[in-house]
C-alpha cells in the first residue's frame, strides 16, 4: 500500500471510528464512491500541502543569504524583520 493510501486511512480510522477494511476493487480504486471521493480529495489537498512546503523550504534557504546582504549595511530594523519572517515560517510564535 502506497504511503498516501496508508495515511488517508489512518486519519479517517481516527476522525471517525471507521473500521471497513477499504476494500479496493480490480480497478485500484476503494469500491465505494463515497470513500474513492474523499481519498482523490485527500490526495488534492496532500499535493497542496506538499507543494506549499516547498515553497516554505525555500524560503527558509533565501533567508540566511538575506540575513548575509542585510550584514553589510548594517540595518537593525531589516534583520528583526527577517527574525521575524523565519519565526513564522518555522511555525513559531511572531
Amino acid at each position: 500500500m502506497d504511503k498516501c493510501r496508508e495515511a488517508f486511512e489512518k486519519y479517517i480510522r481516527s476522525q471517525s471510528g471507521f473500521t471497513s477494511d477499504f476494500q479496493i476493487g480490480c480497478n485500484g480504486q476503494y469500491k465505494s464512491d463515497l470513500m474513492h471521493f474523499m481519498f482523490v480529495m485527500w490526495q488534492e489537498q496532500q499535493q497542496k500541502f506538499d507543494e506549499l512546503q516547498e515553497r516554505v523550504d525555500a524560503a527558509i534557504f533565501l533567508l540566511p543569504s538575506i540575513r548575509d546582504e542585510n550584514d553589510l549595511w548594517g540595518c537593525d530594523q531589516v534583520d528583526r524583520q527577517i527574525e521575524l519572517l523565519e519565526q513564522a515560517l518555522k511555525g513559531g510564535e511572531v
